[in-house]
């Protein structure tokens, strides 16, 4: 086994295999592999960490885009709806303004 390269199954194995009578180049080396795995462990859970950091920016952004044009949709539909009333209150105006406009009421003799 290769100090450097030890897989996370080997770890157990390391710690049975340190026995009193194992020199200290031997115990140096275990310590040597089981801090590169715990090394190579602390990587891969930063890693996991980024990559859900990446994944919750993209899904804000796509949320963001799809909440902006939701709002420009809706920003559309009461401009609309705002011209279709302002335009049947200019008619209902122009009606009050005709109905009670001294030129067209007669007098009577």
């Amino acid at each position: 086994m290769n100090a450097g390269h030890v897989r996370p199954a080997d770890r157990e194995h390391l710690t049975i295999t340190v026995a009193p009578s194992t020199s200290v180049g031997e115990r140096i080396g275990i310590l040597d592999a089981r801090i590169a795995e715990q090394r190579r462990r602390v990587a891969g859970i930063e890693l996991q960490g980024r990559e859900i950091a990446e994944a919750v920016a993209k899904m804000k952004a796509k949320a963001a885009l799809a909440v902006a044009a939701d709002q420009a949709k809706r920003w559309e539909a009461i401009a609309k709806a705002r011209q279709e009333a302002a335009d049947a209150l200019v008619a209902l105006q122009g009606g009050r303004a005709a109905t009670g406009s001294p030129s067209r009421v007669q007098s009577s003799p």
